[in-house]
């Protein structure tokens, strides 16, 4: 049963990411409904949906905050994409993961960026070069 949240939620997974967002998103809620319930409803229906930030400021903190983790390849690939799709060019992008290094060191940050490149190289991207 959808509800308000979820409906939002959906958009807005639909908006970032398109056909791979819904496919991702579907893929955990096939394996793990409770948690594909609340990454649609809560993370997308509640956390981003909230009007204080664009997609593109939400994008940004998400890539820095994932480039931190350090272990998180699938969310950062995924919000890759969906910052490309909301309008951030490939080199804020590389600069926003190249920023953090000064805060987290060279081992995360580098797996950020060939996590990046992956993404880049699949969809014929070329790598930005300063």
């Amino acid at each position: 049963m959808e509800n308000e949240r979820s409906t939002v939620g959906w958009n807005i997974v639909e908006q970032n990411t398109g056909e791979y967002g819904k496919e991702n998103v579907n893929d955990v809620k096939k394996n793990f409904p409770v948690l594909g319930k609340w990454e649609v409803e809560f993370g997308f229906g509640e956390i981003w949906s909230r009007p204080q930030l664009d997609m593109k400021q939400r994008e940004l903190i998400t890539l820095a905050a994932l480039t931190v983790l350090g272990d998180s390849r699938r969310a950062l690939d995924h919000h890759i994409r969906g910052a490309l799709k909301v309008g951030l060019t490939p080199a804020e992008i590389s600069e926003v993961l190249l920023h953090c290094v000064g805060y987290i060191g060279f081992p995360r940050a580098m797996n950020a960026l060939y996590i990046m490149k992956d993404v880049f190289d699949e969809l014929g991207i070329e790598l930005p070069k300063e």
